[in-house]
């Protein structure tokens, strides 16, 4: 992350997801350190997770105020998830483009 801060960049974005929610809090601290402050971060999650699990995820990292936080939930889940005022809808802040079907996309 610092080589992606001396070649110009302002803020750099990190896959999280691959371990326990313990271990990528770990992860992420240790990328907050280098960068600064959560504005200069970006999570994705590449729609892994269950509805739970997305939303575990974005409620501990909330708190570090990331710039983004994307793709915490499957896509097939987001028809349910992002129905009007649902709840991952807000703590995810981009849900993502990994839409792959007509009944993907329209939802």
């Amino acid at each position: 992350m610092r080589r992606y801060l001396d070649l110009g960049y302002d803020t750099v974005k990190m896959k999280i997801g691959g371990v326990p929610l313990a271990d990528d809090m770990k992860r992420i601290e240790a990328v907050l350190a280098v960068v600064g402050e959560g504005r200069r971060l970006a999570v994705d999650v590449n729609g892994r997770f269950d509805l739970q699990t997305g939303l575990d995820y974005a409620r501990a990292i909330a708190p570090l105020n990331p710039a983004l936080v994307r793709r915490t939930v499957r896509p097939a889940r987001l028809p349910a998830a992002c129905r009007p005022g649902a709840r991952v809808c807000r703590a995810d802040r981009e849900p993502g483009e990994n839409l792959f079907s007509m009944q993907d996309a329209r939802n």
